[in-house]
């Protein structure tokens, strides 16, 4: 995406499991925190 020249300006982040697993939770946060690296990333 960011090789593409193009500026990342807004993402969002949709539960996709109705189950309280750990695991759901685990995989969610680490997608949240490359998306928000790659806002910092596409936005410097």
């Amino acid at each position: 995406m960011l090789e593409s020249g193009r500026t990342l300006i807004g993402f969002d982040l949709v539960e996709v499991s109705a189950g309280l697993d750990e695991w759901d939770a685990n995989v969610g946060a680490r997608i949240l925190f490359k998306l928000c690296n790659l806002m910092v990333k596409s936005n410097v």
